[in-house]
């Protein structure tokens, strides 16, 4: 489960808000690809069941900097985010 977010733009679409923040930074079919990675990243129960996840092979599923976990939305944008056992903190939307 999503617990904290480190940017307005990840807060925003995941809570379904298209703010001018947002479509400054992604343009609409990147939020809507966004939006279901979130879905699914808030859904899942540990870090294993994140490399299960439809389109994201283990070799797609990489480390960022700052400790961070990676899911690519495509070759430019990437959500990154920091796993713990109580949930997934700093969430946020980045270039890749």
């Amino acid at each position: 489960m999503i617990r904290s977010f480190a940017d307005k733009v990840a807060h925003d679409i995941f809570h379904g808000i298209h703010s001018s923040t947002v479509r400054k930074q992604l343009p609409l079919p990147l939020v809507q690809i966004a939006e279901r990675k979130l879905d699914l990243l808030n859904a899942v129960k540990d870090l294993t069941s994140i490399m299960e996840l439809p389109d994201h092979r283990n070799d797609r599923f990489v480390r960022g900097g700052k400790e961070k976990y990676v899911i690519p939305i495509n070759a430019q944008w990437c959500i990154a985010f920091r796993w713990n056992r109580d949930g997934i903190d700093e969430v946020e939307i980045k270039a890749a």
